[in-house]
């Protein structure tokens, strides 16, 4: 996480402490001679899915003379699969997982950039990703639960809902069935979402399988 404040004095350090929340400060932090500095800066490892506070205070030239403690101030750390930042890592092929959209919240927006101009990424939406380790193409099977709901193959985070290179999409519960051509060290993201206008079509429970085409 990237933690930023305004320095209204003429302080050249500052002091912060980050908890996970319920716990209190301690009112020990780690010094820092930016007012914008990442967490891993300041030596903190922060787990996923888990809410934190932090405070700061302005260090004073003359010793005793610190600001008083503004905060807290809230983040929270997201979930693998909620956006192509953090996916869900897919180690290994044959690949089979079940699971629901409506686990991961809603990140993304519009349409997805092939195949429909249909907005199928207005709802919520799971990111999974993987590497190629060879040229033999793979088939992946998405099999929903709800209608209005796809699956769309991507090879860059950037491209996520401007320019896809595969997609399976329907208004029915059929499987969405993608051939993908794979490029041995491409990284390809996987997101599956739905069209979102109504409660019914805001997520979708799923199962997913990606196997290879070695025969």
């Amino acid at each position: 996480a990237t933690l930023s404040w305004t320095s209204s004095g003429s302080a050249s350090q500052w002091e912060v402490e980050v908890v996970q929340v319920p716990n209190a400060p301690t009112g020990t932090g780690v010094v820092t001679s930016s007012t914008t500095v990442t967490t891993a800066a300041l030596g903190l490892t922060l787990l996923q899915a888990t809410d934190y506070q932090y405070y700061v205070r302005a260090l004073c030239t003359a010793a005793g003379s610190e600001s008083a403690w503004a905060g807290p101030f809230d983040f929270s750390t997201s979930s693998p699969g909620e956006t192509c930042d953090a996916p869900i890592l897919i180690n290994s092929i044959p690949y089979v997982t079940t699971d629901n959209t409506g686990n991961y919240g809603d990140d993304y927006s519009g349409g997805p950039g092939c195949g429909t101009g249909s907005p199928y990424l207005n709802g919520d939406d799971v990111v999974y990703s993987f590497t190629a380790t060879d040229n033999i193409p793979v088939t992946i099977t998405m099999t929903p639960t709800a209608a209005w709901s796809g699956i769309f193959i991507y090879n860059s985070c950037a491209n996520i809902g401007v320019s896809c290179i595969a997609s399976a999409f329907g208004s029915n519960t059929n499987p969405r069935v993608i051939v993908l051509p794979q490029t041995a060290g491409v990284t390809y993201y996987i997101v599956i979402s739905t069209w979102g206008t109504t409660t019914a079509t805001q997520s979708t429970g799923y199962g997913l399988t990606i196997v290879k085409n070695s025969c």
